[in-house]
């Protein structure tokens, strides 16, 4: 009887330990930068929103990565009418297309991310979950 409670035990710890390291993994994960980000890759980052002054946290899956040009940026400001009299504002080069947990899609200036950690079990994570 007590050898049933040995293994019992030993293998809720073994799925306690296996569960924390994909907790880990998924929203601590590998430091990593947003600009060198490929797609299929999953990043947990904070985004400085500066027009609010708002920081959020994304889970987000990269489906593409844009790397702009000066002369693509000049152009993007020139047509754009987004904070187009703001002379503080200024488009970073490299924009970042992810799908979010929901199903969404959202851009993001990668130069504006913090705290961006690249998941080593994000793919699993989106595959099986969301």
């Amino acid at each position: 009887m007590n050898d049933v409670f040995a293994v019992v035990f030993c293998i809720i710890f073994a799925l306690a330990i296996l569960a924390a390291w994909a907790y880990f993994n998924t929203y601590y994960g590998v430091y990593d930068s947003l600009s060198n980000a490929s797609p299929g890759s999953v990043y947990n980052f904070i985004y400085a929103q500066p027009l609010t002054g708002t920081f959020d946290r994304y889970l987000a899956k990269v489906t593409r990565v844009y790397k702009l040009s000066p002369s693509q940026l000049k152009l993007l400001n020139n047509r754009s009418k987004y904070r187009h009299h703001d002379d503080m504002f200024e488009r970073s080069p490299t924009l970042i297309q992810c799908q979010m947990a929901d199903g969404t899609f959202r851009q993001f200036y990668a130069e504006r991310t913090s705290h961006c950690r690249r998941s080593m079990v994000g793919r699993l994570l989106f595959t099986c979950f969301f």
